[in-house]
């Protein structure tokens, strides 16, 4: 259940980040003069971004604890390594 949670926790923060961005840049930006408008849409852009940077970072450890992702230290190539881990292959 911790896991869920931790999983979860991930994926809640990157998505309020997300739509914050999004709301900063859709709707906030277009009341404002030239020069802020500029700057909150850039702002919006680089918070969304930052939300899915989150929700990656999440779903990427989530695959490491699980012992899915590729070791960068195996000098195997790619193909051989999910082949050789998939249960579901010979």
């Amino acid at each position: 259940m911790k896991n869920l949670r931790d999983n979860a926790r991930y994926w809640i923060i990157g998505i309020a980040l997300a739509v914050a961005g999004v709301s900063a840049n859709r709707v906030f930006a277009p009341h404002l003069d030239t020069r802020p408008r500029a700057v909150v849409a850039l702002a919006g852009e680089l918070v969304a971004l930052a939300g899915l940077g989150v929700i990656i970072f999440g779903i990427n450890r989530r695959l490491r604890l699980a012992g899915q992702a590729a070791n960068p230290d195996e000098t195997s190539p790619p193909e051989n390594r999910t082949i050789s881990r998939n249960p579901g292959h010979p």
